[in-house]
């Protein structure tokens, strides 16, 4: 029969190794063109503005978040917000609930209730998650043997999104919401499901590129231009 210390080290041991290597399934190359740098750096309070590329708020600004703490608030209580400075000096709050994205100047941020998610494909069906890291010191303690332990945790949360920016439809990342936005295009979704030479393994991968090519988007000083009316 296993004691107490090396039960408590088996438990503690399995739930560090899941903790560390749960991102790992969610590999995914970042694909930003380079005309992002177009992108005026500053809060978008609407999709319009980011279409225009005239976000509202172009003076310096932080993002701010007021429970980053995992474990003592695993329900995702973290309430992110934008504080900034006005002409006249006086500190401004925006909650994310107000906003529809933002630029940092070097990274594009769009906001899925209430959480930041960055953009890492841009297309007609961009792509976006939200990922937190959390790292904290834990410590065991068994008063009756006198043992005490200490170690370090990591814990990831990564979500993907789809985002369609002709319609500003966010979607889960997953395949009924990406047939659901290829559906709009009857011929496109007909070969996509009729298609039998592509193992769903690389389909959905494979129509992602095919569809984002037949309906490009240009980005310019002046916004967003989508090259082909649906």
């Amino acid at each position: 029969m296993k004691s107490l210390p090396v039960k408590l080290f088996l438990i503690l041991f399995i739930f560090f190794s899941i903790s560390n290597t749960h991102a790992q399934k969610y590999e995914i190359n970042i694909l930003i063109p380079d005309s992002i740098k177009f992108c005026n750096k500053g809060v978008y309070k609407s999709i319009n503005e980011f279409y225009t590329n005239s976000p509202s708020i172009t003076t310096s600004f932080n993002v701010e978040n007021t429970n980053p703490d995992y474990y003592l608030y695993p329900g995702e209580k973290d309430e992110y917000f934008i504080t900034y400075y006005d002409d006249l000096g006086i500190e401004n709050r925006l909650d994310f609930n107000d906003i529809w994205g933002f630029f940092d100047g070097n990274k594009l941020f769009v906001i899925y209730k209430k959480k930041p998610y960055e953009m890492l494909s841009f297309g007609r069906i961009s792509i976006l998650r939200y990922e937190v890291y959390h790292e904290k010191n834990i410590g065991a303690q068994v008063v009756t043997l006198g043992l005490t332990g200490s170690t370090t945790t990591s814990v990831y949360k990564i979500k993907d999104i789809f985002l369609d920016l002709r319609f500003n439809l966010i979607l889960p990342r997953n395949r009924m919401s990406f047939e659901e936005i290829i559906s709009k295009d009857v011929v496109f979704y007909n070969n996509y499901c009729n298609d039998d030479k592509i193992s769903l393994k690389y389909k959905i991968e494979h129509y992602w590129n095919e569809y984002n090519d037949k309906y490009p988007i240009r980005m310019s000083e002046k916004g967003i231009e989508f090259l082909y009316k649906q």
